[in-house]
């Protein structure tokens, strides 16, 4: 059956079957297909939570410096340069705070090492 509840016809079924027959005989796929991980997306923010302070540092005031700059120019190229370092800037920062966090969140500890639970309870 497919997802809408109408059943295959006997033809459907057995062209079905003929093809998967033949996807399982093919042992190159068959490999290539058993060895396949899911793509995670929280890798690229693991990535982004590695970036140097320094490197976070430097965007940030590149940030700045090019908002300052576009602020008195006023031109494409400026605004343009701006609006790409000011995004980089936003994502590293965002990855290395959640990357942060996540290692608080795991150690069961508050982000300033405060203990999660109230002291004398």
């Amino acid at each position: 059956m497919d997802r809408s509840g109408a059943p295959l016809s006997s033809r459907e079924r057995r062209i079905l079957a003929e093809i998967e027959t033949a996807l399982r005989a093919d042992e190159d796929l068959e490999r290539s297909l058993s060895t396949m991980h899911p793509l995670r997306r929280h890798h690229y923010v693991q990535a982004l939570g590695k970036v140097p302070v320094f490197a976070v540092l430097l965007l940030c005031t590149t940030s700045v410096a090019l908002a300052a700059v576009a602020a008195e120019v006023w031109r494409p190229q400026v605004l343009f340069l701006f609006g790409l370092v000011w995004a980089a800037t936003l994502a590293v920062v965002a990855g290395r705070l959640t990357r942060h966090l996540a290692a608080h969140l795991r150690t069961g500890r508050a982000p300033h090492g405060n203990s999660r639970t109230p002291q004398g309870s």
